[in-house]
């Protein structure tokens, strides 16, 4: 009778233990919801510019073929042995240029849609760009160390 009571017990522990407990403040640790965007109207002129996959994959090969090459002459040839500064120029750079883009023309129109915290980035935003940065970092610092044939074979497990 005892091992029954156990087992009910042990039963009642695991089903707890299943339970997804919500924190109090659950509220404002929501991240927003998807923007319900319409789906835009095709006009003659936007179907007539859709690029297929069968286009974009040589070119994203042939583009990233020609970044490691660009950065085997950079670091090797001409012997820039800073990669990290080259990665926040190129962060910085990005960053500006969005921004100009933004100020500018009505490509990044959905950015006005989105409210943002400051704790929403800094929980889920800022880890990413951290992280990337030091993907970034990382993989420009193999350039001093690998040849351009192991960088390409790395790359395609990315």
């Amino acid at each position: 009778m005892s091992s029954t009571i156990h087992d009910h017990e042990k039963q009642a522990v695991e089903q707890e233990l299943l339970e997804v407990k919500l924190p109090s403040s659950a509220t404002s640790m929501e991240l927003p919801s998807p923007i319900s965007a319409q789906h835009p109207k095709v006009t003659h002129t936007a179907a007539k510019y859709k690029i297929s996959a069968a286009a974009i994959i040589p070119i994203w090969i042939a583009l990233s073929s020609s970044v490691i090459i660009y950065n085997n002459y950079l670091y090797n040839t001409l012997n820039f042995k800073y990669p990290v500064f080259l990665v926040t120029f190129h962060l910085g750079f990005a960053a500006i240029g969005t921004r100009v883009l933004q100020r500018t023309t009505h490509l990044v129109d959905g950015v006005k849609d989105i409210s943002m915290t400051k704790d929403m980035f800094v929980r889920s935003i800022l880890p990413i760009g951290l992280l990337f940065s030091g993907s970034l970092i990382l993989s420009n610092t193999a350039y001093l160390y690998l040849s351009v044939s192991y960088i390409q074979m790395l790359k395609v497990r990315n």
